[in-house]
């Protein structure tokens, strides 16, 4: 998958498209001692807003095709033959924070600061309710080794993702400590939902969701998530 994206980076950069690899291709090329040792099933792609439209026409141009875009979402999903790129406009989700853009880029170089990577891969956490494998887990320690908690958090607050980003923190570190039977608290997952990746009824996730909302808008966005999935599945 990292060797299959290589054409894409090329082409993007020769149209003078700054491009952020996230999460997964960006953890296997600055966490990992090797690439190999970071497995991913997708690529993920930051691009500024005002270059979407132009990232867009190359990946049509190398034969991806555009998937359906969820209601509310900030990436589009492209696939060609069983590679998956998602493109992305932001780090998180409109109506779900106030993430300062300008600066995001400011302080990014190849790869997102350590900062802003271990905040949005928290709130990545927190957004599958903390059902997640557990090299998401190892993910995490590697990238808090490389950030500043309090920055990080500070940044989180700013963003208005502080409980997300919070719990999220919380559940790694009980994790990592040895401590694994609620990681989270009453409100995660078990270390036995965790280890099977088992999914919480619906209840839960409301439950859940409803904790973490750092806001009302938040809270909205999510709503019309459940909306928007629920019509799209009963089409």
């Amino acid at each position: 998958m990292e060797r299959d994206v290589e054409p894409l980076l090329a082409t993007l950069a020769a149209e003078r498209i700054q491009v952020l690899p996230l999460k997964g291709l960006s953890y296997a090329r600055t966490l990992y001692e090797h690439v190999a040792d970071r497995p991913m099933n997708d690529v993920d792609l930051m691009v500024r807003p005002d270059d979407e439209t132009r990232a867009q026409r190359v990946l049509a141009a190398l034969g991806f095709r555009l998937d359906a875009k969820p209601l509310l979402h900030h990436a589009t999903t492209w696939i060609r033959d069983r590679q998956v790129v998602d493109l992305h406009t932001n780090i998180i989700g409109p109506g779900r924070a106030r993430v300062d853009l300008d600066a995001v880029w400011t302080r990014a170089t190849q790869h997102l600061d350590a900062n802003d990577a271990l905040v949005f891969h928290l709130v990545h956490l927190a957004r599958n309710r903390l059902r997640t494998p557990l090299v998401h887990v190892i993910d995490a320690a590697r990238l808090m080794a490389r950030a500043d908690l309090d920055i990080a958090l500070a940044r989180a607050r700013a963003w208005g993702v502080a409980s997300g980003v919070t719990l999220a923190h919380g559940f790694c570190s009980e994790i990592l400590a040895g401590h694994s039977t609620k990681p989270a608290g009453w409100l995660g997952p078990s270390g036995e939902d965790v280890a099977l990746l088992r999914e919480p009824p619906l209840v839960r996730k409301l439950i859940f969701d409803l904790a973490t909302a750092g806001s009302p808008r938040q809270l909205t966005a999510r709503v019309a998530s459940y909306a928007n999935r629920f019509a799209r599945s009963s089409r």
